[in-house]
């Protein structure tokens, strides 16, 4: 089983993808343009949500995330 995006967002070139990884836990990853912004493994959509909270992401593509995860719990 590979990796499976579980919500994404994307606000002008700045991306941002929470990954659900087999055997458990997410993979949060920001981008803008080539800028890897955040690259981290965490044991919960919410340590993901909790850490992109304090990165220093910003507030904008921060937005979008909490928006698509909102969305994607809203379908589960």
């Amino acid at each position: 089983m590979s990796w499976r995006i579980y919500s994404t967002a994307q606000v002008g070139e700045a991306h941002v993808t929470l990954y659900q990884i087999p055997g458990g836990g997410v993979n949060l990853r920001a981008k803008s343009g080539e800028e890897l912004l955040l690259d981290g493994f965490y044991g919960t959509v919410e340590e993901a949500l909790l850490e992109a909270a304090f990165s220093g992401l910003p507030q904008p593509l921060y937005d979008a995330l909490l928006d698509a995860v909102a969305r994607r719990l809203g379908q589960a």
